[in-house]
């Protein structure tokens, strides 16, 4: 179930990144290769799912960049368009392959939220990750997606080589500025097979080799130069702290759409039961508060 109370589910039309970022594995995967699923396959499978399971009400596209081919996304946003599919999807993409004629589009196909991949508000840590973006681009691709009434959120990092006490602060303060409806801020971690896990000797130190610590989120696998540990961990608990800020803001505003949503997907007794607890708990909220 999504932030807005709509079952959802995931669906994945490309496999593949052409780009390098030295956080990511996805270079040594498919060799920076992207493989395109057929329009009429990806839609099929659309349309497939929601006769399963009629249920859901939206899906998540898995891509690493839902928009990198322009004629492609719009052909599948057309084909969701002709085969009147009452549903709604996210994706997640880089700030520089948005335009004016994309973001409308899939928004009219059902667009509701947009992942987009921030990383760092310091232009020479993105310089160093191989991000290839800068701060402008952000801003018009944030502008661009709320002039369409679409949620955003801004995918960062902290801890990436090069950061600094300083840096750090500058991403969390720009991605505040931003007034996204979501952001995650990550610490960096040098996943086998990315340029970093090559490279950590240059750019820092790794604290753990048991890959099985690699999915918890604390303590740091990765302390770059400039920052020990703790400090490393202090930005990360106050990057948390501002997330989970814009999180609850967003969870205030979209109260009355994410309840409306989760009435209509009433089935039974124990689905209204649930529902108007919640339903009570927001009354209270409303009338106390």
């Amino acid at each position: 179930m999504n932030s807005l109370g709509i079952y959802e589910t995931t669906i994945l039309a490309t496999r593949g990144c052409p780009f390098d970022c030295v956080y990511c594995a996805s270079p040594k995967l498919w060799a920076r290769r992207v493989r395109f699923r057929t329009v009429k396959n990806v839609v099929d499978e659309m349309e497939e799912t929601l006769r399963e399971f009629p249920n859901i009400g939206s899906f998540e596209f898995a891509d690493d960049t839902f928009t990198l081919k322009k004629e492609y996304v719009m052909n599948i946003c057309d084909e969701m368009i002709k085969r009147k599919l009452k549903v709604s999807f996210q994706a997640e993409t880089r700030v520089d392959f948005l335009t004016p004629e994309v973001i409308t589009k899939m928004k009219r196909a059902g667009l509701y939220w947009l992942q987009l991949g921030l990383e760092s508000g310091n232009i020479e840590v993105l310089r160093k990750a191989k991000k290839r973006i800068n701060l402008e681009q952000v801003r018009e691709a944030v502008k661009l997606a709320k002039s369409n009434a679409i949620y955003i959120e801004l995918l960062c990092q902290v801890g990436l080589p090069g950061e600094t006490k300083e840096t750090a602060e500058q991403t969390i303060r720009f991605a505040q500025s931003l007034l996204p409806d979501s952001v995650c801020f990550q610490l960096t971690t040098p996943f086998p097979g990315t340029e970093l896990c090559e490279k950590v000797e240059e750019w820092g130190t790794v604290t753990t080799y048991d890959y099985n610590k690699y999915l918890t989120i604390l303590p740091p696998k990765f302390i770059p130069k400039d920052l020990t540990e703790r400090e490393l961990t202090e930005i990360k608990i106050r990057a948390d702290k501002v997330a989970s800020e814009v999180i609850k803001n967003f969870a205030k505003r979209t109260r009355f759409i994410r309840y409306k949503n989760l009435i209509k997907q009433i089935r039974n007794w124990r689905d209204a039961r649930e529902i108007f607890t919640k339903a009570g708990k927001l009354l209270k909220d409303i009338i106390f508060r």
